[in-house]
């Protein structure tokens, strides 16, 4: 199932004997037939690829300028005889050189601010990737039986990975009658969101309480993942904060059919929290 917000999520539940198949989103016969189309690459969102842009143009600027700098004070050891002098046409301009001057420290700092936080998001994205791509069946937490590569279930990921791509808040269910490998999918389906810059988070329903809610749930996985590399709590929500802003966190929630198993209203709870994932 997808959910809103960026929090887009694909389900397993129990179906009929064989090959697991598709509930939701596009016609499931697609996943059946070869030649299904190569899903896109998730890809941040215009705002942040201009603020990423703009910081590291600045950077940049701000490294230059520390260069042509050592370069005057070493190497010359004074003004640098070019035509444009900043410092010779600040000596009659001091004032409004200061004001210019104090504007532009101001920014470099934001400037590097930004590029530390940047910096941040992208290696924690591309570790917590790796991670996806070459240890799936660890990343996975039904994964335990599963030990060989994972074939034959790639036509059904292309399939999930487009719609969620194209309609992000469509529900996604995947059927099968028990041992027809739908957990081989999710851990397949892992890997090649992973591939495709997506951040793909497992979750396993069968730990869910009473208040389901699949956000919480795959936040929580998710920062116990990066805890290790994380500076501190605060930097973990705001990279996740990001990350559903971004639209690229994808959760994989694997034993529907095992979800509270022992409440009363379970089929209520589920769909309460279907709804919400679907907002």
């Amino acid at each position: 199932m997808a959910d809103a917000g960026g929090r887009r999520t694909a389900g397993r539940m129990p179906g009929s004997p064989g090959r697991p198949g598709l509930r939701g989103g596009r016609d499931g016969g697609r996943s059946a037939r070869r030649g299904v189309d190569e899903p896109v690459k998730w890809r941040s969102l215009v705002p942040l690829r201009i603020i990423t842009a703009v910081t590291a143009l600045a950077v940049l600027i701000f490294v230059l300028w520390l260069a042509w700098v050592g370069y005057l004070y070493v190497t010359r050891g004074g003004p640098s005889g070019v035509a444009f002098d900043p410092d010779r046409r600040c000596a009659s301009l001091g004032f409004s050189c200061g004001i210019v001057t104090n504007v532009l420290a101001s920014g470099v700092l934001v400037a590097l601010a930004s590029s530390f936080v940047l910096w941040r998001l992208f290696g924690l994205q591309r570790s917590y990737r790796a991670r996806a791509r070459e240890e799936s069946r660890e990343l996975v937490p039904t994964a335990g039986a599963i030990i060989d590569k994972v074939v034959g279930r790639d036509d059904l990921c292309h399939t999930v990975m487009a719609d969620l791509h194209d309609h992000g808040t469509r529900p996604h269910v995947i059927a099968g009658g028990v041992g027809t490998g739908k957990t081989a999918v999710l851990v397949r389906l892992t890997e090649l969101l992973a591939e495709k810059r997506a951040i793909p988070v497992p979750i396993r329903l069968r730990d869910a309480a009473a208040d389901l809610d699949f956000e919480i749930l795959a936040r929580d996985r998710f920062l116990s993942e990066v805890n290790p590399r994380l500076i501190s709590t605060a930097e973990g929500e705001t990279i996740w904060r990001r990350l559903l802003k971004d639209r690229k966190i994808i959760v994989l929630a694997d034993g529907l059919e095992e979800a509270l198993v022992a409440e009363p209203e379970r089929d209520n709870i589920i769909r309460a929290a279907i709804r919400r994932a679907h907002q």
